[in-house]
């Protein structure tokens, strides 16, 4: 996830749709016009937004899930199938050659349902989210005999 624009600029490009939330909690989901260093612009129905760097909190994109967590799952269970049924049937001698077999024929078909389930989930994620500011006030109280007051300190 990027940082700052020049980060982004790696992970999406112009023309491609996000949902950018700004510092006061106003969303504009809309194409990318323009993505540079110092500025980003969307465009959608309303018409054209332009940011800086500094007025954006969060911007995320639809990206597609990653197919090889679908693929495992669907591996495991076609295999774990037949598995639990060689287990169940005390399968041994020449049997167990076949349900291997089985396995990996019915481990691959679980493979490639799961790999089709994934290619079907798109999620947004976020790609920009700017750090979070370390300003710091600082407030110590001031007393004296005849008066008191309120030292104030704004670390950055």
């Amino acid at each position: 996830m990027a940082t700052s624009f020049s980060e982004l600029r790696l992970l999406t490009k112009a023309g491609a749709t996000v949902t950018v939330t700004d510092t006061r909690g106003r969303e504009v989901k809309g194409r990318i016009a323009v993505l540079s260093p110092e500025q980003l612009v969307v465009t959608d129905s309303a018409g054209r937004h332009e940011w800086t760097e500094a007025d954006v909190v969060g911007i995320r994109q639809r990206r597609p899930d990653s197919l090889l967590n679908g693929a495992l799952i669907g591996m495991g269970v076609g295999a774990g199938i037949v598995l639990a049924d060689a287990v169940a049937n005390d399968v041994s001698g020449p049997d167990t050659d076949w349900y291997v077999l089985g396995a990996v024929i019915y481990g691959g078909i679980g493979a490639a349902i799961g790999l089709g389930f994934d290619a079907l989930i798109k999620d947004e994620q976020d790609v920009f989210r700017r750090e979070a500011s370390r300003a710091q006030v600082r407030l110590q109280p001031m007393l004296a005999p005849r008066g008191g007051g309120l030292r104030v300190a704004v670390v950055f």
